[in-house]
């Protein structure tokens, strides 16, 4: 927005002010706090030029920054911290040049805060004047002291803090339409004050109403109104909008990671805005310095959009992780998240195997030498492998790729027209395979003697366990369906050797009877009794061998 467009917005607002007054039965005065943050000194500058005098910061870091910088130019300039306040923060609030009103005080501690730095750095001017918040909504996300705990508050700053002088209350309240509820909650706030210590209500101010509702609030007793967007624009307040949701989304992740921020800067161009926000912690014992610098730009469509830049500090200089585009959404905690993602890695100094598939290139190098099936079986470590390793990215290359060469292009063509994921298809299709290999029939030992032998067979039993129903069988198995041990010959299953109820079996290849050479020559040969021709009788008059094998 133009200077002279500021100027004159800064007339009809005082105007209107001024007319307001002159209507209003609760209030006979009321000052305007131009509220300036995140704009440019150049245009405080010209609302000085104006008569316009208090101005209100909602940062500490730009409240020192332009009150430095006007302070020689803008010398009657009187600045109210408008701002949550921090306790780390307080010295540089009262240390701030023109520094005139806290209006956001809300408990005994910040009180007594104030009043120990202002004896360091004001102690030679007037006191620093101070307001109590109270939060008449009580909203969660807004600041402030309960109403019932105003007064006590009130007269605790001006009973105990010498160096500071109570100057009123102060509320946000919520916005409606009409008579503000809110509004008339401070009003009684001061009233019951008032009652209690005997001073008049007039005396103290009551600094509520902003540019949506600074006139009725005037109309309800306000003395105080702070007006930022209608006199520097709405654009200009979206805008702003914008960057503080990306500062907040920001900062909270960084402090998730163990990282606080340790700085804080913004800057104002023309129908531009930009932040740098520095962190410092400790991630696993090593100390890491890491920033985000955000630039908010008017998109070509009318809207916003900000380029988000991380970088972390590496021999003091900023080395960038990452860098990507936001615009206004329903999702920007989690774009910001996602986008600063390699940032909160390169801040951790070590990576999980989850952290190492979120990095593209490293992941794609990976699944080159991996199988699907060693693949699936990494995805089921957890919830985010799997999410990573069955995405978009994955399934359009990885499983795409493996399906075309296990199971043929048409089952590729058949994916896409029906509109499915390939790593789905790929899943059933291996374990139609799979079960269709497991009903084909297959030997149970590959040393089984016979073809296909079927998994139960009534023969291949321990035949000292099962009951003899035939007393003239054959005491010796069926060989045929014995199994065979290439280093202990022929055993019936579960037969462990040396059973004395089983004739001399074969011990191995070096048999006699499988090998006519070994023990020399001359050595009968044959079956037993029984007529079995791999088997040897009792020892008989004719040698250690039975009945004739030939």
């Amino acid at each position: 927005m133009s200077l002279e467009i500021v100027q004159r917005n800064l007339l009809n607002i005082l105007e209107a002010v001024a007319d307001a007054v002159t209507i209003s039965s609760a209030t006979k005065r009321c000052r305007l706090v131009a509220v300036s943050k995140t704009k440019s000194a150049e245009m405080i500058e010209s609302c000085f030029s104006q008569g316009q005098r208090h101005f209100g910061e909602n940062y500490v870091q730009e409240l020192e920054e332009k009150s430095a910088a006007l302070a020689s130019k803008c010398a009657e300039i009187r600045w109210h911290f408008i701002g949550q306040v921090q306790s780390n923060k307080i010295s540089k609030i009262c240390n701030s040049s023109g520094i005139w009103c806290v209006e956001t005080v809300e408990s005994e501690k910040h009180a007594r805060l104030f009043d120990k730095e202002w004896s360091k750095h004001g102690a030679s001017s007037s006191p620093l004047r101070v307001l109590v918040q109270v939060n008449t909504s009580e909203e969660e996300n807004k600041g402030g002291i309960k109403i019932s705990e105003a007064p006590k508050l009130a007269e605790f700053i001006r009973k105990e803090c010498l160096n500071l002088k109570f100057d009123g209350f102060m509320t946000i309240g919520s916005h409606a339409s009409g008579v503000n509820p809110d509004f008339e909650k401070l009003y009684t706030v001061r009233q019951a004050w008032s009652e209690i210590t005997g001073e008049t209500p007039e005396s103290v101010e009551l600094s509520m109403g902003m540019s949506d509702d600074f006139l009725q609030a005037i109309q309800q007793g306000s003395t105080s109104v702070r007006v930022g967007s209608k006199l520097f624009g709405a654009r200009e307040k979206k805008m702003d909008d914008f960057r503080s949701q990306i500062l907040k989304k920001t900062r909270e992740l960084m402090l998730n990671e163990q990282q606080h921020e340790e700085n804080m800067k913004s800057w104002n161009g023309n129908e531009t805005k930009g932040f740098e926000l520095q962190f410092a912690g400790m991630k696993r014992g090593v100390p890491q310095k890491s920033g985000v610098v955000g630039q908010v730009f008017i998109s070509e469509d009318g809207g916003f959009e900000a380029i988000i830049t991380g970088y972390l500090v590496k021999d003091n200089l900023r080395s960038i992780s990452t860098s990507f585009t936001l615009t206004p959404s329903s999702s920007l905690k989690s774009e910001i998240t996602e986008g600063l993602h390699p940032l909160v890695l390169a801040v951790g100094s070590a990576l999980t195997l989850n952290h190492v598939l979120m990095l593209n290139n490293v992941r794609d190098e990976i699944l080159k030498l991996l199988t699907p099936k060693e693949v699936a079986r990494v995805a089921s470590v957890c919830k985010i492998a799997r999410a990573v390793l069955t995405s978009t990215a994955v399934d359009n290359t990885f499983w795409k790729k493996h399906l075309r060469a296990d199971f043929g292009a048409e089952k590729v063509q058949n994916t896409i027209a029906n509109g499915r994921k390939f790593h789905g298809v790929y899943c059933e299709e291996a374990r139609a395979r799979r079960n269709q290999r497991a009903a084909q029939p297959h030997n149970d030992n590959p040393y089984l003697i016979g073809v296909h032998q079927p998994r139960i067979d009534p023969l291949r039993v321990d035949p000292l366990r099962v009951p003899d129903r035939n007393p003239m069988r054959p005491i010796h198995p069926d060989p045929d369906a014995e199994w065979f041990n290439p280093q202990g010959g022929f055993l019936p299953p579960g037969m462990p050797p040396g059973n004395p109820q089983v004739p001399d079996l074969f011990r191995g290849p070096d048999h006699p009877d499988l090998n006519p050479l070994a023990g020399g020559f001359g050595l009968p040969r044959g079956g037993g009794s029984q007529g079995r021709p791999f088997m040897r009788g009792p020892p008989g008059s004719g040698g250690s061998g039975g009945g004739g094998f030939l």
